[in-house]
């Protein structure tokens, strides 16, 4: 009974700075008498309406990067060939390529969620972007770089460029 008692004489005497005051009793409102506000974005509960459509963008796959591959080098190309383990196999609209004179990037979506990528920036020499081709197969991407100049490529991109950064 005294705790009730300091509790009430506490609010009594700070009122509401008191450190009890959210225990103090509330007067009761009566709801007929309550103005309703109603409007766009307002929710003032009833029936559930719809407020806005949100249009989904694509979410962003998961960037894998592939750093398995073979590459050989002939007179007039050198072939850069990547292994693919899929469930369905993979089509020319699931790969994406795009070459340069010393860089080459390749995207493979293998779902809506996941997309391998093998970026080759600063080969070793140069290539002709529009004479490049890209080879689809079941579970076999080939791309087929046309050498600027028909010299011997030691290695297909310079020492330490392989590209591990994905700017």
């Amino acid at each position: 009974m005294e705790a009730e008692n300091a509790l009430r004489a506490n609010i009594k005497q700070k009122g509401e700075n008191s450190y009890y005051y959210a225990h103090q009793p509330r007067p009761q409102v009566n709801p007929s008498n309550a103005i309703v506000v109603e409007g766009d974005g307002i929710i003032t509960g009833g029936d559930p309406r719809l407020a806005h459509i949100h249009q989904h963008s694509s979410i962003a796959p998961t960037v894998v990067p592939i750093r398995n591959y073979s590459w050989a080098d002939e007179t007039e190309k050198v072939l850069v060939i990547v292994n693919f383990v899929t469930g369905g196999g993979l089509t020319q609209e699931m790969v994406d390529c795009q070459f340069e004179p010393k860089r080459v990037t390749l995207s493979v979506r293998v779902s809506e969620l996941e997309e391998h990528r093998l970026i080759l920036r600063r080969l070793s020499h140069n290539v002709l972007p529009e004479a490049c081709r890209v080879r689809v197969k079941a579970n076999r991407v080939t791309l087929t770089l046309k050498k600027e100049a028909s010299s011997k490529w030691f290695s297909l991109v310079e020492a330490g460029k392989l590209g591990d950064d994905w700017s």
